[in-house]
């Protein structure tokens, strides 16, 4: 009898309160044990007869902080019998780069308006030790700004972690300032490290660059998540296709 596989698609969530905060980043950056809602979704897929289990990440780039931490978790919470395929990185799937090209051709850039890629940052520390997420970032911001026939673009880090190590730069806020002083006064963001609205997204540019840009009497906006458009869906469609 033929096999079943089943998906499953990892992030870390947003906390309902900031007192929820260290739990939410335990099970992404502390090594612990797997939460007790990946064991139940493991056992939900397990239920339907499920022998192998595809996991794909809801980040494109690949880092030992984050998508090795998703994957360990599921490989800790998997039971008996079940292996786990994961899918690593999909940071230039021409379908994820056709997802962010469409949705940064939607918002039809001025030719006043410096166009910034961003993604989450990471503790300096870990790049130097070999990580390729920061490489992975620089190629989506490529393989987009190639699409949309973009001559020049910025690249920039956010949402760093409040910690007394470096984290790799330039961030977002820094480089609004930077920007403002040598004369721009619009700003495009386009979050490539983040495929959907969540708290980096609504929180760390709706609201935090949004007012960085205010102080400096500059203007920011941004290009919509991919969310649930057809284009992301059919890129995850190829990635499981890809394993079957």
């Amino acid at each position: 009898m033929r096999s079943k596989s089943g998906v499953l698609l990892m992030a870390h969530g947003t906390p309902s309160s900031i007192d929820e905060m260290p739990e939410y980043l335990r099970l992404v950056r502390g090594g612990r044990p797997p939460s007790p809602e990946l064991i139940a979704e493991m056992r939900h897929i397990v239920a339907k007869d499920v022998t192998r289990i595809i996991g794909i990440p809801l980040a494109p780039q690949f880092s030992s902080l984050s998508v090795s931490k998703y994957f360990d978790a599921a490989t800790a919470a998997l039971p008996p019998g079940i292996t786990i395929e994961p899918i690593h990185s999909y940071f230039d799937h021409p379908l994820l780069l056709d997802g962010f090209a469409e949705r940064l051709s939607a918002a039809a850039p001025h030719a006043d308006e410096d166009v910034v890629f961003t993604a989450h940052s990471l503790p300096v520390r870990v790049i130097a030790s070999g990580d390729p997420y920061a490489n992975e970032v620089a190629g989506t911001a490529r393989g987009v700004a190639t699409r949309c026939h973009l001559a020049q673009y910025q690249l920039a880090y956010q949402s760093a972690g409040r910690t007394p190590e470096p984290w790799i730069g330039p961030d977002i806020n820094e480089l609004i300032r930077k920007r403002t002083a040598e004369g721009a006064r619009h700003f495009l963001v386009v979050p490539i490290g983040f495929v959907c609205d969540h708290t980096e997204i609504l929180f760390d540019i709706d609201i935090q660059a949004q007012a960085t840009a205010r102080a400096q009497d500059a203007s920011l906006r941004r290009t919509e998540s991919l969310n649930s458009t057809p284009t992301f869906i059919a890129a995850l469609e190829s990635l499981v296709r890809e394993k079957l």
